[in-house]
């Protein structure tokens, strides 16, 4: 058997540094802002790895209903440079399972890949039949793996057991108020709310009211001011509680993506 769910990750990363008075710090987060805007500026830097092996990647796409994956633009530019080709055409991804048919007694694991685009993000982060689904993992200690936004999905959904959120009582992370709401403010102009799927809360905030103690138990980890790639794991971030594995964006990726094979193993 297979991990539930793959997807392709975008690797970028700003590199952690640790402040050490008012003026370095502010100038780390200007550098912080200018990496972040240049990330956002040029997707086509964001789709160039392969981070987990074609063997976890044939594991089954899952979508809202019995259709085929539409690619956004960044990925229409990874397929027209030769990127991801072998990926692409897997009868995997040109065939997904809809999550109605989705039995979680069928898999030895869960991965929840991130993303923001408020009406897909909505959809699948509102699903009762994803929420039941990524409980019964939780409830079954299941291995699962949730990065950046989809750590709403674990937040939201109800243990059996409990009758509370799987995610209370462990630790986690998930995309960083700070990071949501500047992706937000440098590009507004151009892509309005786009980076923001709820106005009203960031991930973070959501999160946070799903912990038994959420200032002991959300982890934001270091200020990341670098980008962590294959040689230089240190730089990513990652919280793994028991069988739980999470991250706070895709600059966490390389990392996310090797502890989350251990689990694997």
């Amino acid at each position: 058997m297979a991990p539930c769910v793959w997807s392709p990750y975008r690797s970028t990363h700003l590199r952690q540094a640790e402040p050490s008075h008012t003026h370095s710090t502010l100038c780390r987060v200007v550098l912080w802002c200018f990496c972040l805007l240049i990330k956002l500026t040029y997707p086509k830097q964001l789709c160039h790895r392969k981070l987990l092996p074609m063997s976890v990647a044939k594991s089954p796409f899952l979508l809202p209903k019995d259709s085929k994956p539409k690619l956004t633009q960044s990925w229409q530019q990874a397929k027209a440079s030769g990127f991801w080709q072998e990926y692409l055409s897997l009868p995997s991804f040109q065939h997904p399972v809809p999550w109605s048919g989705l039995d979680a007694s069928q898999y030895d694991a869960l991965l929840l890949p991130g993303g923001h685009a408020k009406g897909g993000m909505r959809q699948y982060l509102e699903s009762e039949k994803l929420q039941a689904v990524t409980a019964q993992f939780f409830d079954h200690n299941k291995p699962v793996a949730a990065v950046c936004h989809r750590v709403v999905l674990a937040a939201r959904s109800i243990s059996s057991k409990t009758g509370k959120s799987v995610l209370r009582g462990l630790k986690t992370t998930s995309l960083l108020s700070v990071q949501e709401k500047l992706a937000w403010w440098l590009t507004w102009l151009w892509l309005g709310n786009y980076y923001r799927t709820y106005l009203d809360r960031t991930v973070e905030s959501e999160v946070k009211d799903a912990l038994a103690h959420p200032n002991k138990d959300f982890l934001p980890g270091p200020m990341a001011l670098g980008q962590d790639t294959p040689d230089n794991l240190q730089s990513g971030f990652t919280v793994k509680n028991g069988q739980y594995l999470s991250a706070r964006w895709p600059g966490d990726v390389h990392r996310f993506t090797c502890d989350f094979l251990a689990m694997l193993q």
